[in-house]
Formats: C-alpha cells, sequence, structure tokens
C-alpha cells in the first residue's frame, strides 16, 4: 500500500560546532553563516498525527551532497530532539536539511552559542518550512545594514533534489523605491543546497548603511521553489541574535500577540511588507490600546513601526502595562501584507546600556482553536 509522505524543510544551512568569526574577506555566497561565535543546532520534530511516523532526516552538504540520514520513529503526538553534534558520524561544518515523514510533522531548528570562555553567550530559532510554503519568491521585511550596528544575513535553500536554480535579489525603501537599479544575480543554487548571502558582502554595496540601512528584500528564484531565514546580529557593544522565516504568500490581516514598550527594559519592532507585486496596501495598525496608525505601501515596500521611544504617538508602557497587541489589516488598494516583530533591551530603555537579549517572530495570518507550540524548555540546559 502506497504512504503519503508529508516533507518538511528546514531552511537553515544547520550549525555544528562550526566557528563562523569573520576574517574579513567578502563572498558573493557563502557556505557559512557569518554570525562570530562557534554554535550548535537541535531540531525538534513533533509528530502531529495519534498515529505512529516513520521520520528521515537528511543532511546535505554545500555541494548538495547527501551526508547523513537519520531515521527514527515517533509514536502519536510524540516529539523528538535531534542534537545534530550527537550525530558522531556528522563532521564538523553547517548543513541543510530535509525532514520527511509518513505522517505530517512540524520542526523547529534552535541554534545556540557553547563556548563557555569567551563570548558570544546567545541563542536563536526558527521554524522548519513546509513542503508546501516554498515558492519561486519570498519576501524578508526587515533586513539591515550596520543599522545603528545591526546586520542580516539571508540564507536560502534550493528544495528541489534534481534541479539547479539562479537567484536574484531586489531590496526596497519604505517608500516603495527600488534601491538597486537592476535586480541583484546572486549565482545559481545547486539542487538540495543552501548558500548564505550576508547584507556587508561587497555584492550588496549599493544598499544604504546605518540610519537609513532598514530595508525590505525579495529574492526570486529562476526555476525551483526555495525556502529561507533571515538571521540577524549585532556584536558590539554586547552579543544578540535572532532570526525569522522568509514569507512565500501574504494576507489582509496580520496579528501581533506581543508587542512592548518599556516591559522590564524590553521594546519591539513591527516591521510589515506589500508582497502584492501589482497593487498598494493601504491600512491600519489597531493597537489593544486603541491608538491607531496607517501605512500606505507600494507593492514590495517594507515599513517599521517601533513601539518605544515614541515621540509622536502614546503607547502603553511600564511593567504593569507595557506588554499589548495589534492588528494590522489592509483596507483598500488590493495589496498583501506579511510581518514580523523584532525585541530587545535598548539603551533608551536600560540606562544607557545595551542588553543582549533578542528574538524575532513571524506575524500570523489566521487564528486557530487550536495552537501547537513544538518546543518550550524549563531550566533545560540552561535554557
Amino acid at each position: 500500500m502506497l504512504r503519503r509522505i508529508t516533507t518538511t524543510i528546514l531552511a537553515f544551512a544547520l550549525l555544528m560546532t562550526s566557528f563562523a568569526i569573520s576574517t574579513g574577506k567578502v563572498h558573493a555566497q557563502r557556505d557559512t553563516t557569518t554570525i562570530p561565535g562557534t554554535w550548535n543546532t537541535a531540531i525538534l520534530i513533533r509528530n502531529m498525527s495519534t498515529s505512529s511516523a516513520s521520520v528521515t532526516v537528511n543532511f546535505y552538504n554545500s555541494s548538495g551532497t547527501l551526508v547523513k540520514s537519520y531515521p527514527t520513529t515517533l509514536l502519536g503526538n510524540a516529539a523528538v530532539n535531534v542534537y545534530v553534534p550527537g550525530l558522531t558520524d556528522l563532521s564538523q561544518g553547517q548543513y541543510s536539511a530535509v525532514v520527511s515523514s509518513t505522517q505530517k510533522v512540524i520542526a523547529s531548528v534552535q541554534t545556540s552559542s557553547v563556548a563557555q570562555s569567551s563570548a558570544p553567550w546567545t541563542a536563536f530559532a526558527y521554524e522548519g518550512v513546509d513542503s508546501s510554503n516554498a515558492a519561486l519568491k519570498l519576501f524578508f521585511p526587515a533586513e539591515m545594514k550596520n543599522f545603528y550596528g545591526f546586520l542580516s544575513e539571508i540564507v536560502i535553500q534550493n528544495t528541489s533534489d534534481s534541479t539547479s536554480t539562479t537567484l536574484s535579489a531586489d531590496f526596497y525603501k519604505a517608500d516603495g523605491t527600488k534601491i538597486n537599479s537592476s535586480a541583484i544575480s546572486l549565482g545559481t543554487l545547486t539542487k538540495s543546497t543552501a548558500k548564505t548571502y550576508a547584507m556587508n558582502d561587497t555584492l550588496f554595496s549599493s544598499l544604504p548603511s546605518g540610519s537609513s540601512g532598514l530595508f525590505g528584500a525579495v529574492i526570486t528564484s529562476s526555476s525551483t521553489p526555495i525556502a529561507g531565514i533571515s538571521n540577524v546580529w549585532r556584536s558590539t557593544p554586547t552579543y544578540m541574535t535572532a532570526s525569522y522565516n522568509g514569507f512565500s504568500t501574504g494576507s489582509t490581516t496580520l496579528y501581533a500577540p506581543n508587542l512592548m514598550n518599556s516591559l522590564y527594559g524590553f521594546g519591539s519592532a513591527l516591521s510589515i511588507q506589500n508582497v502584492d507585486q501589482l497593487n498598494r496596501a493601504i491600512g491600519t495598525v489597531t493597537y489593544s490600546s486603541g491608538l491607531v496608525e496607517s501605512f500606505d505601501l507600494a507593492p514590495n515596500a517594507a515599513k517599521t513601526f517601533m513601539q518605544f521611544n515614541r515621540n509622536d504617538v502614546t503607547l502603553p508602557s511600564g511593567n504593569a502595562n507595557g506588554s499589548f497587541s495589534a492588528t494590522v489589516t489592509v483596507t483598500s488598494g488590493g495589496g498583501s501584507i506579511v510581518g514580523v516583530v523584532g525585541f530587545s533591551r535598548p539603551p533608551e530603555l536600560n540606562g544607557n546600556t545595551t542588553r543582549g537579549d533578542y528574538a524575532y517572530y513571524n506575524c500570523p495570518s489566521v487564528s486557530s482553536t487550536t495552537v501547537t507550540v513544538p518546543s518550550v524548555m524549563s531550566n533545560f540546559y540552561g535554557f
């Protein structure tokens, strides 16, 4: 009897005790991350069915060669934590992975620094990408190039196991102006491989830097569906890392369930992007406090709304009231939006001292009576 295979693509080139300290070299595309540090990765996979699932994790190197298959069986609703350094026959390095299962699964990827004697001491995470959500075009609403010290890199994975593709990138300001006059070629991405594209590489020398170095990105694949994530980090005055998933489609409604303003020193930023290629996205950001802000985004344009250090609007703040939510709605124009929320403990809220706490999440576009959280920790190796 034929069995239906559900595939989840893990869109990050997985890290296993791989030194990634910058050497000052510049690259058009990279096989490894540019984030300073030594990193380990764990993949948490949960079986969403009540039936037993046969699961296989395939690891690929930068040439697209299958270097390791990890089979396991998951009982109904069970989960497994695949600690990549525990796979002793997989050498140190950076990999991409594909999780295949006979039942529907979800997966999250968690990466943490491992050196106990030197910085950085930090971690970041993202969600595995279901194969049905891979696409020819991906959107990233919050890319940075030395934006108050923050840098971004985009990691793209070719989900085809048989065909290469050619990638290109375009970048947009908040007003919809395309920063690069013509598409930036990212080269060829062979089957089953992942490549890293850092905003501080010479390939992206035309992008603005500093206080204007915040923009939206669109990555286009010529022939095969791709999956991708963005890693964002800062190395001075303290180490901070975070990650979010790229988007393949948008909607007319987004939810930001957790925003912060001076909550124990935390502040948030909501970044949205119009992913429609023809129509403007005109709408509102309605906060749970009642405040309403408006937006008018041209195709591909991205805009960021800060929830802290604002002089033009009043938002709830402080430890008692500084946690709130928002609904983002397209009311006219025909556009479609995506969004992410970033959290940090900025100097403005912490006595002019920058703290290392940093995180991102993708804004959901639908509500549900059931929400699955694939990974929850309580003092799990310090997490």
